[in-house]
């Protein structure tokens, strides 16, 4: 009688085992589970509302001294926009802009349509080279407090000579 009281408690403990083992393993799952669900969601990503445009009215550039463009923005737009962001790439296979020229351009507001001329006399020193072939901008707007980086952008195709003012317009 003794030897079947030994293999019972023997049994219920391998038994005991492996509801505790199950036990930690599904603590552990839920843990896993409820950390990557706090990390791993992904934050809503801001966009600019349909009506914000922002158009190229005017653009002339030279290769001469250190390179320059002058740019003329136009908001064709509903909404002001809060600033800029203008890139240019020397790759006549480029897609668009790689070198920001936005240094000088930090707090330029444009009104609804309003023009923002700017001019960016110095190309050899910020972007490494003086004839740019391409150029693109990109606005901001802001939504309450934030400054929110439009998805939308103009691309333009442009030909600098080294007669000042001499470019690719719209």
């Amino acid at each position: 009688m003794e030897a079947t009281y030994q293999s019972n408690k023997r049994a219920v403990s391998v038994m005991v085992a492996y509801v505790i083992l199950i036990t930690m393993t599904l603590a552990l799952t839920t843990i896993v589970y409820q950390w990557l669900r706090e990390t791993a969601t992904e934050k809503e990503v801001p966009d600019c509302p349909s009506g914000v445009n922002v158009i190229i009215s005017n653009l002339s550039c030279s290769d001469s001294g250190n390179g320059q463009i002058n740019l003329t923005l136009k908001n064709k737009g509903r909404f002001t926009v809060e600033d800029i962001l203008v890139r240019v790439s020397n790759n006549p296979n480029s897609r668009f802009g790689v070198e920001k020229l936005t240094t000088r351009t930090k707090g330029i507001k444009i009104a609804p349509g309003g023009e923002n001329s700017t001019e960016y006399t110095n190309l050899q020193k910020d972007v490494g080279y003086k004839k740019p072939v391409l150029i693109d901008i990109q606005p901001f707007y802001r939504k309450d407090s934030e400054l929110i980086l439009c998805n939308s952008y103009v691309i333009q195709k442009i030909s600098c000579s080294a007669a000042a003012g001499v470019g690719g317009g719209p």
